[in-house]
């Protein structure tokens, strides 16, 4: 399997888009981004590491990146 991380780029500014839109935020991707990353990390703080493994498996490559930005696999 290639990794083309062009293409995972194109994908994720193109979700960001749509994303920012349906929020209604115009053309703020970058408080899109933000409000994304707040949600999925919010979401890994309460749900089992084996639950975040599952649904980080069904994420495109661009959403698992950012799912598992600063996480530490550490016991709290």
């Amino acid at each position: 399997m290639a990794l083309n991380f062009n293409q995972f780029a194109v994908e994720a500014n193109g979700f960001l888009k749509e994303y920012t839109k349906k929020l209604g935020l115009g053309n703020d991707t970058e408080k899109g981004g933000r409000i994304l990353s707040s949600i999925l990390h919010g979401l890994r703080e309460v749900i089992s590491w084996e639950e975040s493994l599952q649904l980080i498996a069904q994420f495109p490559m661009f959403l698992k990146a950012v799912y598992v930005n600063k996480w530490s696999s550490r016991k709290k």
